[in-house]
């Protein structure tokens, strides 16, 4: 990690003494401008309600051929399904029509959300040769969604653009492996890349933005936090290039509409992303940032297809590709008023985590070392940098609304013009759930992957499971309820955060809800020291850290645990499997027994709040809570204070010599100006000569 003080403290003095960058002229190439003027198509908008929730008939497709695709990821995962007590026939495996529907959910929570779901999904992906060994890999090759909202959605967004690599190369690159990524360069701060050239980081990203404005877009503080997450996130960025000024866009002109052309996306071989983003109602357009939203507000997702909700009061989509466009009614306002280039992936991310940039501006908060008196610092400068470009809120994507008169009495944005899209988390839905819930998927599964921060140390708590539940009641009709849950209390009393847990084990001979399988970030089973509870607001990484961490997500994703015992369960990975297939028993009439094997794991793993299990059959011993850093860092403002003081200290003694100069001065010309009126007065008589004394008449 590079920390030049000076050249930093001059790149955040340029930031607060130049807000206009380059005379207040775009320079920069024009990849994150909408295009407007297009020629709509005849089609491109649908109201669900009329199609009685149909999905949209691409992602329809798309399904339908990924799920033809799994009878062979399901064999190479499972190789001999008899170890799990069943036969072949018994799982439905061999036809794409019957496999299980699986889905993947990443939760909020920054980039420990977004590294503990790298390494989760890394224990998953049959390409790592310790995770085929272990046998959880395979589970990311047979699942068929995949959602993220805030931090999760950088997870999703990165893999799904990067074309599905092993989620550990996606991180820590593979360059010299002989492979082309670069990794998200996580040892570069996100909002302050060390050295003198952030000052070109910022002014190109200044300029991106104000020429988005310039276009006639409404643009704010999201779209900076937008285009600083592309740097790492998005194809584009090296450590050569970070602050070069080459052809590099950095991932502008990258849109999340581009992924129906991404080589595996087209093979129907990766899971389908969803992103979950909010809005905030016109009534709450003078909250302050991190007033949670209503129970009643709509939700929002984004595919590589559309964008739009299935939430009854509004439940209506536009196509992704023409998101920007004004519409109302879903009608343009003519044939050749649509808009284009609007759904940048970065934007996407950013508007999914874009409250949590707003919670920044609390300078009460730490953000990666930097004390307040810092971040106040810090912010003065990033506020400086918006003159000229802020056009609405500053901690909101704006998008020009394209469901204007839709739900007139029912949907809150139907008179708005725009959408003021913010952290899919902000109401404290911090799993990316609804979507999956949604009858027309048809989701059986639900691996949870819970980065979330609920308690002092950082750890999940289990409450964005809980809180989806209660909000089932706004979306009653069309989603599927989720299983009966303890409350937050109770699961932190049974220890459920601290170890996979399977709900919903036991429907009715027609499954009522879909089996979730929660795997909240948690400390390591062996009793180490635990590195992935870093603070939310922590945004830079050292190379040691981030392999340290993707390492320890890694063991929670294949360790299970064991009651009263330190270390991994050897049958986590058999239960895993399990756990994921046992929706296919209720396939058959009449219904299949339960194996002898895959019994012994839902005895350990299931948990019904009607019928808890034993305490001790719960019993978590042997952790550690406390984060422990493995690579201790300087914070920005501890190790640039001898040289913010110098900075400081220079500009105010020039400050008290102007102050000086100007109190001399303004003496002098006072002094002056008295002894010419009196010289006046005297030439004009009106004052008499004063006398000489030792002189004579």
């Amino acid at each position: 990690m590079k920390y030049p003080t000076f050249s930093i403290s001059l790149a955040i003095w340029k930031l607060l003494t130049d807000s206009q960058g380059t005379n207040g002229q775009s320079t920069t190439r024009g990849s994150y401008v909408p295009v407007t003027n297009v020629h709509c198509p005849d089609v491109f908008t649908r109201r669900t309600l009329d199609q009685q929730f149909q999905l949209d008939p691409r992602e329809r497709e798309y399904i339908d051929g990924r799920r033809a695709l799994l009878p062979e990821a399901w064999s190479q995962w499972l190789r001999d399904p008899s170890t799990l007590g069943y036969s072949a026939q018994d799982l439905k495996l061999v036809s794409g029509a019957d496999v299980p529907s699986i889905a993947l959910a990443s939760s909020g929570g920054s980039f420990r959300s977004a590294l503990f779901s790298a390494g989760a999904l890394t224990a998953f992906d049959i390409r790592n040769d310790t995770a085929k060994a272990i046998g959880t890999g395979g589970l990311l090759q047979v699942s068929q969604y995949h959602s993220g909202l805030s931090g999760g959605s950088w997870i999703a967004t990165s893999l799904a653009i990067n074309d599905l690599p092993v989620p550990r190369d996606l991180v820590l690159g593979n360059v010299h492996q002989g492979g082309n990524l670069t990794g998200w360069l996580l040892d570069r701060d996100l909002l302050l890349p060390d050295g003198i050239r952030a000052i070109d980081f910022y002014e190109d990203i200044v300029d991106q933005v104000r020429s988005k404005a310039n276009a006639g877009f409404d643009t704010g503080l999201t779209d900076i936090w937008s285009r600083a997450l592309a740097y790492h996130l998005l194809p584009g960025t090296s450590e050569l290039n970070f602050f070069s000024d080459d052809e590099s866009t950095h991932g502008a002109g990258v849109l999340y509409s581009d992924l129906q052309k991404i080589p595996r996306f087209t093979q129907k071989q990766m899971p389908f992303p969803l992103i979950v983003v909010n809005a905030r109602p016109p009534l709450f357009e003078d909250a302050p940032p991190g007033t949670n939203l209503p129970l009643e507000s709509t939700v929002y997702e984004v595919t590589p297809f559309e964008f739009g909700s299935y939430d009854p009061h509004l439940a209506a989509f536009v196509d992704v590709k023409y998101l920007g466009t004004e519409l109302n009614e879903l009608k343009p306002k003519s044939s050749d008023s649509c808009v284009t280039n609007f759904d940048q992936a970065d934007f996407v991310a950013g508007s999914s985590s874009s409250l949590f940039f707003a919670l920044l501006y609390d300078s009460r908060r730490k953000l990666n070392g930097i004390e307040a008196k810092a971040a106040d610092f810090l912010f003065k400068a990033l506020n400086n940098l918006l003159k000229g470009i802020s056009t609405r809120a500053d901690d909101v994507g704006v998008v020009p609304n394209p469901f204007r008169g839709l739900g007139v009495g029912q949907y809150e944005d139907a008179n708005s013009p725009s959408l003021e899209l913010i952290d899919g988390g902000s109401n404290l839905e911090q799993l990316p759930l609804r979507p999956l819930l949604m009858k027309p998927r048809g989701v059986e599964v639900i691996v949870t992957l819970d980065g979330s921060s609920d308690n002092e140390n950082d750890f999940p708590t289990l409450l964005g499971l809980i809180q989806t539940q209660r909000h089932e009641g706004v979306v009653a009709g069309v989603a599927q309820p989720l299983p009966l849950l303890p409350s937050e209390e109770i699961a932190v009393r049974d220890q459920l955060n601290l170890r996979p847990t399977f709900f919903g084990c036991d429907p009715s001979s027609v499954p009522e809800w879909p089996l979730v399988i929660s795997l909240p970030n948690a400390p390591p089973a062996d009793g180490s020291l635990p590195v992935t509870n870093t603070d939310t607001f922590k945004l830079t990484y050292t190379d040691r850290h981030s392999e340290l961490f993707l390492d320890q997500a890694f063991g929670t994703a294949t360790s299970g645990f064991v009651p009263g015992q330190l270390g991994a369960d050897p049958e986590w990975a058999q239960c895993l499997q399990c756990a994921v297939v046992d929706r296919q028993r209720f396939k058959h009439q009449p219904i299949i027994p339960r194996s002898q094997q895959c019994q012994r794991c839902f005895s350990r793993y299931c948990y019904d709040p009607a019928n808890p299990p034993r305490a001790e059959d719960l019993k978590v011993v042997g952790r550690q809570f406390k984060f422990t850093d493995p690579d201790p860092q300087k914070g920005f403002f501890e190790r640039n204070k001898k040289t913010i003081i110098i900075v400081a200290s220079v500009v105010g003694v020039v400050l008290l010599l102007g102050i000086l100069t100007c109190i001399f001065c303004f003496i002098k010309r006072r002094a002056r100006a008295k002894i010419d009126q009196v010289t006046y007065s005297r030439l004009r008589g009106d004052v008499p000569l004063p006398k000489v004394v030792g002189l004579k008449a």
